[in-house]
């Protein structure tokens, strides 16, 4: 009895000094603040500082003291104590991110401002969430913008596919997503989403590495891009850097400049020195990472049309690979097949011959590639009997269809009957009737595509199926180009000059173009520009990416005007120069994003144009040769 009535008493000897104490305790005095709430800024020397009691203390004292300072609302109050109806009210903190490009700081792609509006909301301005993978994980809000990086203009206007646009979208916030995932977690320590300069970045402080960077994996990255290629630039900072020439000049286009800005001469500057040190050194002299190198600064001058730069670059480049024994010896198939397609695509936009070092690259056809339903088809490449993945997009009219089918026959034509003629060349006589019947049904096949092609009538002609349907336009203007040089074994350079094109003064006779409509009153390349800006390229075409690739691309080499190669004289008009240099920067772009998901399919179909431009050069080399020997027998007799 006696132990169990000694312990209330203790417990009662205990509790008086508590509650002393707590009566001694001041209650607090609130602070009257005049003006709006200021931020309490924390520091700390360690991260594990922000998570000690003292400053978690302070953050929630300084979270008290905002919601006492807030103003009460005695009518809202009222009306729920009367039963009322309540209407609901805007958050209290609402976020989005000043993006404009004239209020972006050059170290900080955003600020962070907080200001009081209305007396009772406060709004927070911040652009460097979009830099860390947790922001850009996070979907749209309803008051809420998502973090966006610095806003490129629209090049093309007009027709936009809102599919398209949310497919290219999300792509590209996914690529860029994984691309900073796999760099660092950055958070806001200090005034920019590189506080530290973890990063690497150039030495000049005029070039924005890190916007460069951003902006080249939103424009040209891909998914495949993040296996194949990521892994080395994240490994080497120089291949990381030398990347940033392709965003630099895409940039430039879209400044609408013609030629290299300031920001490109100086990264190009620094990326040479990078190449002479690496050339210095025995281990990087011919490694993987110094042909990287190389090649973006290749696919920069491919951007730019500086031809005699671009065939600088590809004969170092193929040193670089004979070093290493070629490219069936390199070991890295993704780095072979993409050095591959550069050069092919520098060829192809120059009509120039390839190097022997790429030109001898063999390319094995999977049959897997049957089975793919997203293989880049286009009139170059076509594995299947016909068209599937391009008839399966929404764009692709019937007419659009047919058309292209014809040009996929005229290319298999005129590649199986020049094959025939070099056959022809090494039989004897006895053959030589075979041969005048093939003839007759190659000239039959190729006159009946060519009447097919003459007659389709153009977009611009209203009451038709046809009409404002730009995709098939811009199929039909390279058609025309296309078929012309294959026809007549001209260049593309050369029948994209409506005078020297028989088949647009057969359209001109019919009355296939519409009223206040002509072919005649500019090259067909600056036609085509205007009719493919209508269009959206943003995506590629989507499923007709490979048709985009071969309009891209022939009109990239149709715009090679001889006032636009040879600068040695004034162009005739800007737009002749900015015309091929936007055709560059879009059939490479295009390239780009397919040769990491579809290396093959792109491969094949740059080899099979290059093909017919080697058919067409040759031809040309032995008309010129019969008329010097005419020449010649002239002025001998």
């Amino acid at each position: 009895m006696a132990s169990t009535s000694s312990r209330p008493n203790a417990a009662t000897n205990q509790c008086p000094p508590l509650e002393n104490q707590l009566k001694k305790r001041a209650p607090r005095r609130r602070v009257k603040r005049d003006g709006p709430l200021q931020l309490q800024f924390l520091t700390a020397t360690d991260p594990s500082d922000f998570k000690n009691e003292d400053t978690r203390r302070s953050v929630r004292s300084q979270a008290m003291v905002y919601h006492r300072s807030k103003p009460k609302k005695p009518a809202v109050l009222h009306q729920k104590r009367a039963g009322g109806p309540v209407t609901k009210k805007e958050p209290i903190i609402s976020v989005f991110v000043d993006d404009h490009p004239g209020h972006t700081p050059g170290g900080l792609k955003g600020s962070v401002i907080r200001q009081q509006r209305h007396g009772n909301a406060i709004i927070l301005k911040t652009g460097c969430d979009a830099h860390t993978s947790a922001a850009l994980e996070r979907g749209p809000q309803p008051h809420q913008r998502l973090p966006a990086t610095r806003g490129l203009p629209r090049l093309a206007k007009g027709h936009v596919d809102s599919n398209g646009d949310e497919h290219t979208q999300s792509q590209e916030e996914r690529v860029f997503r994984r691309f900073m995932a796999r760099i660092a977690n950055l958070y806001q320590v200090g005034d920019g989403v590189d506080p530290f300069r973890a990063l690497p970045s150039f030495k000049s402080p005029e070039v924005d590495s890190l916007f460069l960077k951003r902006n080249c994996m939103r424009v040209f990255a891909s998914d495949m891009f993040n296996v194949k290629w990521l892994p080395a630039m994240l490994s080497y900072p120089d291949v990381l850097l030398s990347s940033s020439i392709i965003a630099a000049v895409w940039l430039d286009l879209h400044e609408e400049r013609t030629s290299d800005s300031k920001q490109t001469v100086l990264l190009k500057a620094e990326i040479f020195d990078m190449i002479k040190g690496r050339l210095q050194k025995a281990s990087t002299q011919s490694s993987d990472s110094t042909i990287m190198i190389v090649m973006h600064l290749l696919t920069g001058e491919i951007f730019g049309s500086n031809e005699r730069a671009l065939r600088v670059h590809e004969h170092g480049l193929a040193r670089l690979l004979l070093h290493r024994g070629g490219l069936s010896r390199l070991g890295n198939e993704p780095l072979a097949e993409t050095c591959t397609a550069c050069c092919f695509h520098g060829n192809l936009i120059s009509e120039a011959e390839p190097l022997p070092a790429f030109a001898t690259y063999q390319i094995a056809v999977d049959p897997i590639l049957l089975d793919d339903s997203t293989i880049p088809e286009s009139p170059l490449f076509c594995l299947r009997a016909d068209f599937t993945t391009i008839a399966n997009d929404s764009r692709c009219s019937p007419f659009t269809c047919d058309l292209l089918r014809d040009m996929r026959d005229l290319t298999n034509l005129f590649i199986a009957h020049e094959s025939a003629l070099e056959v022809q060349r090494r039989v004897s006589e006895v053959d030589a009737a075979y041969a005048k019947d093939s003839d007759v049904e190659y000239s039959s096949k190729v006159t009946a595509i060519r009447k097919r092609l003459t007659r389709l009538p153009s977009a611009h002609v209203s009451n038709l199926p046809t009409f404002n349907d730009w995709v098939y336009e811009a199929c039909r203007i390279t058609a025309l180009i296309y078929a012309a040089s294959i026809i007549l074994r001209l260049p593309f350079s050369v029948t994209a000059d409506p005078c020297q094109n028989p088949l647009v003064a057969e359209l001109e006779a019919s009355d296939c173009l519409g009223s206040g409509t002509s072919l005649l009153d500019m090259r067909l390349s600056e036609t085509l520009y205007t009719v493919l800006q209508r269009t959206n390229i943003a995506d590629l075409w989507n499923k007709m990416s490979g048709v985009f690739y071969w309009v891209s691309t022939v009109g990239a080499a149709a715009a090679r005007s001889p006032s636009v190669i040879h600068e040695t004289r004034q162009c005739q008009s800007r737009d002749e120069k900015w015309v091929r240099r936007c055709f560059a920067i879009f059939s490479t772009r295009t390239m780009i994003k397919l040769v990491f998901n579809h290396p093959k399919p792109v491969l094949l179909a740059q080899k099979r144009l290059l093909n017919i431009q080697r058919l067409i050069a040759r031809h040309g080399e032995d008309h010129n040769a019969w008329k010097s020997e005419e020449k010649i027998l002239v002025h001998g007799s």
